[in-house]
């Protein structure tokens, strides 16, 4: 049988595939239909001003605001399995480093505070398992939805969307290279600086 290898933070992943796959179904489908909602609004906004049939913006107000309730319902469900996954790794790891710590030579214990054994420990675990909460949560809250809302300006105006994108994409080079020489400028000046 395979050994399990705790070093790996996949490894974590897959132990905690259902809390995983669960945080992704509901961080995809509440921020892909977060696009939708703004379109959805104005075309409400848009029945409102033709005053029309009251009961069909009823209607369309009513779907409108199940819409939201289960759009907020798909949140709830991708931050609590996102917090589910990061807190079972915590107990994990914190399981595999009591176990390990047990298996250290007594003189090392002896020589090394507790205090400080525990502390290093439990901080760094902590520290991991808040940062992979963090990668998750930027994942499905920055890259999905805002896939998801290049998407809908391509579907609305394609033409337009591609105009803009080639200044953001310049914008982008622009900035790489001006990072590139103020890095070069910073280092020549440190460097000068310490000759002195």
């Amino acid at each position: 049988m395979k050994k399990t290898d705790y070093s790996k933070i996949r490894t974590y992943f897959y132990l905690n595939k259902k809390s995983f796959i669960l945080a992704s179904i509901t961080g995809i489908i509440y921020n892909v239909l977060m696009v939708l909602v703004p379109i959805l609004m104005g075309k409400l906004i848009d029945l409102f001003k033709v005053q029309g049939d009251n009961k069909k913006i009823i209607n369309y107000a009513f779907l409108f605001f199940i819409f939201v309730i289960f759009i907020q319902i798909n949140r709830f469900f991708k931050r609590y399995y996102v917090r589910d996954f990061a807190n079972k790794m915590v107990l994990q790891m914190r399981q595999i480093s009591f176990e390990n710590m047990m298996l250290l030579p007594i003189e090392e214990i002896n020589s090394t505070s507790k205090g400080d054994i525990m502390n290093k420990t439990l901080t760094d675990i902590k520290d991991s398992a808040e940062g992979i909460r963090k990668i998750l949560t930027e994942i499905y809250d920055s890259i999905i939805l805002m896939l998801g809302y290049y998407v809908s300006l391509m579907i609305m105006d394609w033409s337009l969307t591609l105009i803009v994108t080639s200044f953001l994409l310049l914008a982008i080079i622009i900035a790489n290279m001006m990072k590139k020489m103020i890095f070069k400028t910073s280092l020549s000046y440190k460097n000068a600086v310490s000759n002195n």
